[in-house]
């Protein structure tokens, strides 16, 4: 029987919105980087097949919305922007603009 091996670890992120949180007239939208972690599995005779590792949660802001206006309060990087999230975040402005309507 021949071993397999491990080869070719690799790792994927991405950044994700958590479930909303509603306080009162306050929405609280988590902003998490997701990373998956992974490696091909091999022997001599057959090609890699994708395992999967482990996975980390990495919690990096919340968006905070009030009637005023709506708020990024970073957990770690203080450069962090809510332009910037929205940009690499396809769905948060649709789920800010949600948060929006539940508030009325």
């Amino acid at each position: 029987m021949q071993s397999k091996k491990l080869q070719k670890f690799g790792k994927t992120s991405r950044k994700v919105t958590g479930k909303p949180i509603r306080l009162n007239n306050r929405t609280l939208i988590p902003i998490i980087e997701r990373t998956n972690f992974t490696s091909n599995q091999a022997d001599d005779t057959s090609p890699g097949k994708p395992i999967f590792l482990g996975l980390l949660i990495n919690p990096l802001a919340f968006v905070l919305i009030e009637d005023e206006g709506e708020w990024l309060i970073p957990v770690q990087d203080e450069k962090l922007t809510l332009g910037q999230l929205k940009e690499e975040i396809p769905n948060l402005a649709k789920e800010i603009l949600e948060a929006r309507t539940l508030q009325i």
